[in-house]
This record gives structure tokens, sequence and C-alpha cells, in this order.
């Protein structure tokens, strides 16, 4: 439950913030591409849709893992919790050896599950590029066919080309966020099902007595190994 709630802090808090930044940036470039030459622009986003089913899928399976690695933390949370509490207990029954395999195995699960986010996240991030790149290569064709441009200059040739350029960093921090917000989501699903539930009803009408209770030692006596007397009756 608190790492949960450490999740949804760290996504409102820096996930919100780039989203709405990249977003408007995202925004104003794509209107300065279509100042310069609205067909141009056009070709660009027929790569839209295809980027969308990527990051789409990639959305899925982020969500999918993030719910996996609330288990895993909990699982992590779990073992230490017992080993450090009950050290004394682990120690007398000489079961150090069991609780490091426990510890080992629900960590490296858990490390397993962040290695694939981190692999998906690096997938998708590249993807993107690769989408960016491929729009930037038709643009560049066209601009050697002077037919498709008609009377473009220079300028705005290049202040076409430099808005593509600009638009990777953002697109590309949206693409890595998207493990963050998944991330979160997963968390706030989490956090939401326990608040969500029905509070106890105490149905209980048994009042119950308290009596008094004495305990009564007799009789007892104890000694060490060597015969000193500890406690005599």
């Amino acid at each position: 439950m608190t790492f949960d709630i450490e999740m949804m802090a760290m996504g409102v808090s820096t996930t919100v913030i780039v989203i709405v930044r990249d977003v408007l940036t995202i925004v104003v470039l794509i209107a300065v591409m279509l100042y310069q030459s609205v067909s141009l622009t056009i070709v660009v986003f027929i790569l839209v849709p295809v980027v969308g089913l990527i990051i789409s899928y990639v959305n899925k399976r982020f969500r999918k893992i993030s719910h996996k690695i609330q288990n895993s933390m909990s699982g992590v949370s779990e073992v230490v919790e017992e080993v450090v509490k009950g050290q004394k207990v682990v120690r007398v029954f000489s079961g150090q050896e069991d609780e490091a395999q426990r510890f080992y195995k629900v960590n490296n699960q858990n490390r397993h599950l962040n290695m694939k986010v981190i692999s998906i996240r690096a997938l998708s991030s590249t993807t993107v590029q690769i989408m960016t790149a491929c729009a930037l290569a038709i643009i560049i064709y066209f601009a050697t066919v002077p037919d498709a441009i008609g009377a473009w200059t220079g300028g705005k040739f290049m202040s076409f080309i430099g808005a593509m350029m600009a638009m990777l960093p953002p697109l590309k921090r949206l693409a890595d966020s998207s493990a963050t917000i998944q991330k979160t989501l997963a968390a706030a699903d989490s956090v939401f099902y326990i608040l969500d539930q029905d509070s106890e009803i105490d149905t209980g009408k048994k009042q119950l007595q308290a009596k008094e209770v004495s305990l009564k030692f007799a009789d007892l006596s104890f000694s060490y190994e060597d015969g000193t007397q500890a406690l005599s009756h």
C-alpha cells in the first residue's frame, strides 16, 4: 500500500508536467509545419496511426506488467518484514538459508519484471524515433522533386525540417512516460480498490463480562546442570 501511494505521488508530480509541456510543444510545432506546407504535413501524419497502434500495445503491456510489479513489491516487503521482526525465531530454527532463498526468489522476480518494463520502454522509444526518421526521409525525398514543393524557398524548407526535428525530443519523452503513466494507473487501481471496500459492519450483540483471573505457582524449583539452585519452593 505504501509503495502504491509513492508511485501515485511520483507519477502525478512528474509525469503530468512532462505530458502537458510536451503536448503543447508538439501542437505548436505542428502549427508551424501546417503553416509552411499543409500537403507535406499530411504526408507526415500518415505515420501517426502506426505510432498510435504501437503506443496502444505498449501501454497495455505496461499496465499488465505494472500490476505484477505491485504484487512483487508486496512479496518483497512481506519477506523482509518477516525476517526483520522474526529474526530470533529464524536463528533458533536455523532458517537463515531458507529465508535467503525466499528473498532471492521474490527479488529476482521483481528484477525480471522491471527489466521487462525497461526493454519495452526502450523498444517503444526507438520505434517512435524510427517512424519520425522515416517521415523525415519522405520529406527530404519530396524536397528533391521540384514539382512536389512548388515555390518553396530554402528558408521555408529549413523551417519545416527544423520543426520536425524539434518534435523528436518531446515525442521520445512522451513515449518514455508511458511506463510511468501505466505504473501510476496500476498503483491507483490497487489503492482505490482498498478505498472502495465497504466498511466492516459490527453485528455483534453479545456483551462480554470481564472476570478476575489469578495465577498461582506452587512447589516450583529450578537448578542448573552444575547443581546450583536458582529457585526453590
